[in-house]
């Protein structure tokens, strides 16, 4: 459930944006991550790529080798925004420096669905992310030590 929710987000904005015009020909997502080098961002690419598939649109996902490769996941964003996709779905690394790029995708019609982490902006039209304290509560549950 949690692997398509990015990819159904983005639908959304397609669905809001369809008749717009401008974007690319065929429904094409772009998604850009903090990295691949944890199984966390393996998972999420797997579930979009999954998610695509089963909603026959295209996607490109990609991230930076690291997760203090800053400026070249501005070079990603900025690329990914000239290709015109009808959604962005986007893991900033740096919550405030990708803003203005992220002004000028609204500014073009681009629906962006901010994941993982949020950004300093309203812009996105939603935020998928963990909730970090269920996740202790419930592994605490687990391991049968309670709430502290």
């Amino acid at each position: 459930m949690k692997k398509t929710t990015l990819i159904s987000a983005l639908a959304l904005g397609l669905a809001a944006s369809a008749s717009a015009p401008g974007f690319a020909a065929e429904p094409y997502f772009a998604i850009i991550s903090k990295g691949f080098q944890h199984q966390f961002w393996q998972a999420v690419k797997a579930g979009a790529e999954e998610a695509a598939k089963k909603n026959g649109v295209t996607i490109t996902f990609e991230a930076p080798e690291t997760e203090t490769m800053i400026d070249k996941q501005i070079d990603m964003l900025n690329a990914a925004i000239a290709k015109k996709p009808q959604g962005l779905g986007f893991a900033a690394l740096d919550s405030q420096a990708e803003v203005p790029l992220l002004k000028k995708a609204h500014e073009a019609g681009i629906p962006i669905v901010a994941f993982d982490s949020g950004v300093d902006s309203d812009l996105p039209l939603a935020t998928c992310s963990t909730d970090k304290p269920e996740g202790g509560r419930s592994s605490r549950r687990k391991d049968g030590r309670g709430y502290r």
